[in-house]
């Protein structure tokens, strides 16, 4: 198949489960999959390459490893880290791209490295067109929703390139040493009872938004993390709302 090297996803449903460490040696620079899940009752997933999950990720029990540094690993569909499961790569880099809405449950241990939000045409449609110099047409209106509260405290940034982040209702709690950053297309949103505590700063580029509106009794509130004090840096064109 001209476009992988040794597996074509299509719509498969990929599992691993058992409980020996399992690896994931791949030939190709992005190893891609459609569904995957991991059920283990013991021991670790660990890729040796970056991964592209097409469809939903959903992390049961087990946990998650790596055989590199430095690994790019991008969802296209809902991601689940359930309460059984640990996420202990914390050197990878996350992106959530795509055209699809996705929701995100992160109820289990976790760490990223960094954590990008580009909602664009997808990565395999890039793939499959390499000039990087070709500019593809984007939908940049989709929208990654929290099912749970988020938490970054990796040594990267989070980036809000492309799409709406909405809190949903829940808290994304900012400790990264990195700065929060939400660009020209990029939004953080939340309705009542929304939280966003600030470790540091948030610099929102032109056109960069973030708006939490509340309601009486089930406020939305941008704090600091514990104590202290936290900034925004707007820039000309950025909008900072709150209700």
């Amino acid at each position: 198949y001209d476009n992988y090297i040794g597996f074509n996803p299509g719509t498969s449903t990929v599992t691993f489960n058992g409980s020996p460490d399992q690896y994931i040696l791949a030939s190709a620079d992005v190893e891609e999959f459609h569904h995957l899940t991991v059920d283990k009752t013991g021991g670790s997933l660990m890729p040796d390459s970056d991964l592209l999950i097409g469809g939903d990720c959903t992390l049961t029990t087990g946990s998650w490893w790596r055989l590199a540094t430095g690994l790019l690993h991008t969802f296209q569909g809902d991601l689940l880290i359930d309460d059984n499961f640990d996420w202990e790569d914390e050197d990878a880099d996350i992106v959530f791209s795509g055209t699809v809405e996705q929701n995100l449950t992160l109820s289990g241990g976790y760490v990223f490295d960094s954590i990008v939000i580009d909602k664009s045409s997808s990565v395999m449609e890039q793939l499959s067109q390499p000039g990087a110099e070709q500019e593809l047409e984007r939908d940049r209106s989709e929208t990654i929703t929290l099912q749970s509260n988020l938490w970054h405290g990796g040594a990267g940034a989070m980036t809000v390139n492309y799409g709406e982040l909405n809190l949903n209702g829940h808290t994304l709690y900012y400790v990264s040493e990195s700065d929060l950053r939400i660009e020209a297309d990029g939004s953080i949103t939340g309705g009542p009872e929304s939280m966003l505590k600030m470790g540091d700063g948030t610099i929102l580029r032109n056109q960069g938004l973030v708006e939490l509106l509340g309601d009486i009794g089930h406020e939305a509130l941008v704090s600091h993390y514990l104590n202290g004090s936290y900034s925004f840096v707007v820039s000309s064109g950025g909008t900072l709302s709150a209700e």
